[in-house]
């Protein structure tokens, strides 16, 4: 209860006027009351009224909604909410490509090592970026062009946190080859280890420069030409469903593939 002469801590007013109950008293301006105690007094009247804790008063509006967040104690703080975030994007992005638990946590160990670089914005890019580092360090066959397609990031923005990561952390990665990505395949598609050994022996013969930029299309190209007339014989649809690539990329490698060997005199039967 508040003495006689306080002043009302709603409105700073100091009339009042007695109630049917002799025992209250209300201030004339805002109708507070003077003999509740704290819990009974409704909370729009508290003196606390603007610190928008649990339980306050809002408006109906995005901005009003916003208002409750960094005061209630209920709520993580802003570096525990900046993690969850983090590791809610690194979850959605593993979930859209091949992924484990070790792929997720090796990644959050990534992104607090390079967190520096981040800036707060292109979060999205950031995760994706380390996602695909972590890919490559694990030998998971990707490319920046098939991640990017994957999880609809850039390419241009997600290129330029890559080698910031990369340059910041100094990691080497070695370069995708075509060979390490024969094995991975055939399995997506149910090739045996006679096909894999065949493509391999094939390829090791073939030099890097005259396989192209797309390792991945290399190896399945090479593994729908080894296994053709086989009993184990794949289309390029299967290829492709397997390696999530366009079926006319595959082609375009067979026909890379194709040159290669007449002009090293390769056979394959």
């Amino acid at each position: 209860m508040l003495d006689s002469n306080s002043k009302c801590p709603n409105c700073g007013n100091n009339k009042r006027v007695s109630g049917e109950n002799a025992a209250e008293e209300y201030c004339t301006k805002c109708g507070y009351c003077f003999t509740k105690s704290a819990d009974d007094i409704p909370f729009g009247f508290r003196p606390e009224k603007d610190d928008y804790g649990l339980g306050s008063k809002i408006g109906k509006g995005k901005k009003d909604a916003k208002k409750i967040a960094p005061h209630s104690k209920f709520l993580p703080d802003s570096n525990t909410y900046t993690h969850l975030k983090i590791k809610n994007l690194v979850e959605k992005y593993a979930a859209k490509i091949k992924h484990n638990e070790t792929i997720v946590n090796k990644t959050l160990e990534l992104i607090n090592k390079s967190r520096k670089i981040h800036k707060g914005k292109n979060a999205d890019t950031f995760v994706v970026a380390c996602l695909y580092i972590v890919y490559r360090r694990q030998g998971i066959p990707s490319t920046p062009a098939s991640i990017t397609t994957k999880t609809n990031i850039k390419i241009k923005k997600f290129i330029d946190y890559y080698k910031k990561i990369c340059y910041f952390l100094e990691i080497n990665l070695v370069p995708d080859k075509a060979v390490k990505n024969i094995s991975y395949i055939a399995s997506k598609v149910g090739l045996p280890e006679i096909i894999v050994q065949k493509a391999i022996r094939i390829i090791s013969k073939i030099p890097d420069s005259e396989t192209g930029s797309s390792p991945m299309g290399i190896a399945a190209a090479l593994l729908s030409l080894v296994s053709n007339g086989t009993k184990y014989s794949v289309t390029r649809l299967q290829l492709a469903e397997a390696t999530e690539m366009n079926p006319q990329t595959i082609g375009n490698s067979e026909k890379r593939l194709k040159d290669a060997f007449k002009k090293y005199k390769i056979k394959i039967r």
